[in-house]
């Protein structure tokens, strides 16, 4: 059964990026590797004009610990594409580059939906508050990676069909004007 944890800490908003100053926005470049340039879009990440999105499945329960002390180390999380009845797996949304508007908010909205393995949608929520934050002197940078407040958890119940689940969710930068539309899968195995 999946599971929509949401969660507005403002200390995970900020504890993402160093603190530096704020950088310009760049509407070309979305996800780059270690030398700046742009990555290759591939279906769990995405950039749509200089916003980028990813999706990362993890079946670590101390994900959040891990996030949290970021600033202090990379948080390494296990990926994973497979589950047993009585695990869990949580799909973290994350972001780069978010355009502000004039009075310095980055207002992200998502939509998700989650489709069983006989394709029938088991989860639809449509224009969810993902993101919304005010870094008019924070100092940011909004080169940083964010996480939404929007954190699905798939958790295997014996009652769920067995086989290969989608989750598909578009985040969108409203300032910004443009979406990227992300998917992932996941089997739940046999017992």
């Amino acid at each position: 059964m999946l599971h929509t944890l949401t969660r507005t800490v403002l200390a995970l908003a900020l504890a993402i990026a160093p603190v530096l100053p704020a950088t310009a926005q760049d509407d070309n470049i979305g996800w780059v590797n270690g030398d700046g340039a742009a990555l290759p879009d591939t279906d769990t990440r995405k950039s749509s004009g200089g916003f980028g999105g990813m999706l990362v499945v993890t079946p670590d329960t101390d994900w959040e610990t891990k996030w949290r002390a970021r600033d202090k180390q990379k948080p390494r999380f296990t990926a994973a594409d497979k589950v047993k009845v009585g695990e869990v797996l949580t799909i973290l949304p994350l972001f780069t580059n978010p355009k502000l508007d004039d009075k310095g908010y980055a207002r992200i909205r998502c939509d998700l939906r989650v489709l069983r393995p006989d394709g029938s949608v088991s989860v639809e929520q449509n224009n969810l508050d993902c993101f919304t934050y005010n870094f008019a002197g924070t100092g940011v940078n909004l080169r940083g990676i964010f996480k939404t407040v929007v954190v699905p958890t798939y958790i295997g119940e014996a009652e769920d069909p067995r086989g290969d689940w989608e989750v598909d969710l578009t985040l969108r930068d409203v300032v910004r004007g443009v979406e990227v539309p992300l998917t992932t899968t996941f089997t739940l195995l046999p017992e």
